[in-house]
């Protein structure tokens, strides 16, 4: 039982670095799009 806990423990935190990165690199790549279209569509266009 006692093994069965660390390794629930450090598998849910794995699992939560994974998701923050995941998070993190989505964010980007949205920045990154974002950024390269913006010129396109007007600068302001974002905001509204």
């Amino acid at each position: 039982a006692f093994i069965a806990g660390v390794a629930s423990r450090t598998f849910t935190f794995h699992l939560r670095i994974l998701k923050a990165v995941v998070v993190q690199r989505t964010c980007q790549i949205a920045c990154y799009i974002t950024n390269e279209s913006r010129p396109l569509r007007g600068a302001n266009s974002f905001e509204k």
